[in-house]
């Protein structure tokens, strides 16, 4: 499944069912006020990519062809730049202004890498981005670990495809590659770009975050006209799980906030570990 942007849900729908996971989950601490929510108040979180645990996240390293700086239409896009950034110079100021620093680049293409480095580094340039994870499985020992507050923590389980419905962003399923992303200032147009450039640099990490089996929701737009908290409907939650560990006044807690705000009917499960350390669950409402 690629990763979707679309004007009408209608455009996705059908390829959501048959492509994506069906139910998504989010584990989360009840020992964390803010995690709380995700439950309570049937709110989730758009992170920062600077706030998340990869720190390439949605900046991986990337590679460039060299050759393309020596391409006109290079040229001619950096003409187009000049236009928006120097607009207080003439026409032809601006030409000799492109000229000049084309020339350069095509003499030191290092200046390029070093200047996506230091835009990468810089934290203002991605504040309009937002990152909110899910996971394809409720039993992934490593996420309850990590994320579930070493199974002391739950989880709720999101219907894909009414979650994708209301929430406001696009979405696909996280791609695991340790190849370099390959950047072209050309992409759009070559219209061989995607059969050859296969990754996504929203969508890409490195083989290390395999273990998350993402699925991610993620919106460019957070101070326009999204913002990083967002509701969602209780008809679109599937399941919730608790994890083993948790502890019995946490847990009744948990079930009295599911009482409250919850169909009747919704299935509750347990986390269940055997003797070979592998999760599974038992049915408990």
């Amino acid at each position: 499944m690629r990763p979707k942007v679309f004007k009408d849900f209608s455009e996705v729908e059908d390829d959501i069912r048959k492509n994506a996971p069906p139910v998504v989950y989010k584990y989360r601490s009840w020992d964390d006020k803010f995690h709380k929510g995700l439950l309570k108040n049937k709110v989730v979180w758009f992170s920062h990519p600077f706030d998340l645990n990869d720190p390439l996240d949605v900046r991986p390293e990337a590679i460039f062809d060299n050759s393309e700086f020596y391409d006109d239409r290079y040229f001619k896009k950096m003409l187009l730049g000049a236009d928006s950034i120097f607009p207080e110079m003439s026409k032809h100021q601006r030409f000799l202004k492109a000229k000049a620093q084309w020339e350069e680049i095509k003499a030191n293409p290092g200046i390029v890498i070093q200047n996506m480095k230091n835009w990468n580094s810089n934290r203002n340039n991605f504040d309009r981005i937002g990152v909110f994870s899910t996971c394809s499985s409720g039993t992934n020992i490593k996420m309850w670990e990590e994320y579930g507050n070493f199974h002391k923590g739950f989880c709720i389980g999101f219907k894909t495809v009414e979650f994708c419905r209301k929430i406001n962003s696009g979405f696909g399923i996280v791609k695991y590659d340790d190849t370099p992303y390959m950047h072209s200032f050309l992409a759009e147009l070559d219209i061989d770009y995607d059969e050859v450039h296969k990754l996504d640099p929203l969508y890409t990490k490195k083989k290390i975050w395999v273990h998350e089996q993402e699925f991610r929701f993620i919106t460019v737009g957070i101070g326009e006209d999204v913002n990083r908290l967002q509701s969602f409907d209780k008809e679109s939650v599937e399941e919730i799980i608790i994890g083993n560990e948790i502890n019995g006044e946490d847990q009744r807690m948990i079930m009295k906030n599911i009482e409250e705000n919850y169909p009747p009917n919704l299935p509750i499960y347990k986390i269940d570990k055997n003797n070979l350390h592998c999760l599974g669950r038992i049915r408990i409402r």
